[in-house]
């Protein structure tokens, strides 16, 4: 059910366990201030989204506090509209590997997208959220550009193809160290075809260029991939960043050359805010990190992580309960391990994890479920805010 203007009179929602409460007080805040919001999206069990200018965030948790002391977000951090506060959505494109992933947990300084040396590993888009004196900064990591041929990879694809319409800026990221064919000094067609899709972006969009993992070069080389880029894209870049997003070279300098493109108007979410992603999204997001970097070959790729339940309880302490779902039996058991082995391991390194971040202790309990069709399932689809039908 979508919500306008002309519904929000007696209208107040409360999404709990590590959702956001939209009261009516706050939604007629919205209404009142003129903000460019133009509809919510009431809560369903696993997914609402906030639409500002036609951008689907997922607000399942709109969102988790950047101390993640909290599992109760509210829009609080709606601001009003001033002449000097700022905000924008910034989209990151690029390859699958460029390193964008990195490049938004550095920019944002936080952890709030996994990251694997395994391409695909951004399955949906993931936003980060920075602010920085007046300006507060969405960064949106999207899937990395590839050729798909199956349903999911479309649909991870779409995703990163809507978000050049979506941002107010736009960053092109760019791997120097494998920028280039071998011998020919040429981009690859991936490559092309993402300058081209900037090309078609909205008039409004700023579009910059980053050359990341500058520290796997040397100068000569970067000077190369640089004038080859630029000619190659044919496109009028903003600024030309270089970058070492995993060792937070030249990070800082890009965010602060990117607040004065961002457009003035209000926040969107609280100062103390890190990303738009539930709770509980995350949480299985984490788990699968693990689970890609332990398992070999075609298995990452066939494997989904769902939050099925979460408990807070009295003393402090979380309970989550996770599925872990696999196309074949063969993959259950690889999983799972000789005696539960590899199982069990990879309960403690994910509680762990999930303990330092949430500060809190975590009870985590994982079942491995074989589900041949989970990529076919529409409610996966719905659930990380990707469109079926592609």
């Amino acid at each position: 059910m979508f919500l306008t203007n002309t519904v929000v009179s007696e209208t107040c929602f409360y999404i709990s366990q590590s959702c956001c409460i939209l009261s009516k007080r706050r939604f007629r805040l919205v209404c009142r201030r003129n903000l460019s919001v133009s509809k919510f999206l009431a809560c369903s069990f696993n997914q609402s989204l906030l639409l500002r200018k036609g951008l689907e965030l997922d607000a399942f948790s709109l969102s988790p506090r950047r101390s993640f002391c909290s599992l109760n977000a509210s829009l609080d951090g709606v601001t009003e509209s001033t002449d000097e506060t700022k905000f924008g959505f910034i989209a990151l494109l690029g390859r699958t590997n460029s390193g964008k992933s990195t490049l938004l947990n550095a920019l944002v300084e936080t952890k709030v997208a996994i990251v694997t040396p395994k391409v695909q590993t951004t399955r949906t888009k993931v936003v980060g959220i920075l602010t920085q004196g007046n300006s507060q900064l969405a960064f949106m990591d999207t899937p990395g550009m590839f050729t798909p041929k199956k349903r999911l990879e479309r649909a991870m694809i779409e995703v990163a193809r809507k978000a050049q319409y979506e941002a107010d800026l736009i960053v092109l990221v760019v791997d120097v160290s494998k920028a280039l064919r071998s011998g020919d000094d040429t981009l690859d067609e991936t490559t092309l075809e993402i300058a081209k899709l900037c090309s078609h972006r909205k008039t409004s969009s700023e579009l910059f260029l980053c050359l990341n993992k500058v520290d796997l070069v040397s100068v000569p080389q970067l000077k190369r991939v640089e004038t080859v880029v630029v000619t190659s894209f044919n496109l009028s870049f903003r600024e030309i960043f270089k970058v070492s997003a995993l060792h937070g070279q030249g990070v800082r300098e890009m965010r602060d050359a990117l607040i004065p493109f961002l457009p003035q108007g209000p926040w969107l979410f609280d100062p103390d805010d890190m990303t738009s992603m539930s709770m509980r999204s995350y949480a299985a997001e984490i788990t699968r990190e693990k689970l890609i970097l332990k398992l070999k070959q075609e298995i990452p790729y066939a494997i989904a992580v769902e939050t099925v339940d979460w408990k807070d309880y009295s003393d402090g302490s979380i309970r989550i309960l996770q599925h872990i779902f696999v196309e074949r039996e063969s993959q259950k058991v690889i999983i799972i391990g000789r005696r539960g082995q590899n199982l069990k391991q990879l309960g403690i390194e994910t509680r762990q994890e999930l303990a330092q971040i949430f500060g809190k202790p975590v009870h985590l309990f994982l079942q491995v479920k074989i589900r041949k069709d989970w990529s076919e399932d529409v409610e996966y689809y719905k659930n990380w805010g990707l469109k079926y039908r592609v």
